[in-house]
């Protein structure tokens, strides 16, 4: 039987496959814990769960702020690229390293269904 954090990857290699110049994916819990990470060494899948649940947190906070709605993702450019971090539901955050030369429509197509397949994953069990 395929466990939630095989079928999770699957997803992950769905998003690497539709979208050329993914760097890494992580899954992480919104109080900052590693779910399912592409990301080899376990301090940095745990440093980068850690940091992309504080952006998160942070910016959930700015949307009733400003009064724009609720957190649905943000992004952050860097000069060798980029970090892309969305709401899976109420239960984690999915962010996804990229190259700055990312194609952002493929990534805005497929990261919506993306979503939903880990959701449904992660809040079943499959």
């Amino acid at each position: 039987m395929v466990n939630v954090e095989e079928m999770v990857k699957g997803v992950f290699e769905e998003i690497e496959r539709e979208v050329p110049g993914v760097k890494g994916i992580v899954l992480a819990s919104l109080d900052g814990l590693p779910i399912v990470s592409d990301v080899e060494s376990a301090d940095q899948k745990n440093r980068i769960s850690a940091m992309v649940s504080a952006l998160a947190a942070l910016a959930k906070r700015m949307g009733p702020e400003l009064r724009t709605g609720e957190f649905e993702g943000i992004s952050v450019d860097f000069t060798d690229g980029r970090i892309f971090c969305y709401a899976v539901k109420d239960v984690a955050i999915l962010a996804i390293a990229t190259r700055k030369d990312i194609n952002l429509g493929m990534l805005n197509l497929v990261v919506p269904g993306a979503i939903n397949k880990i959701s449904g994953i992660i809040t079943t069990g499959g």
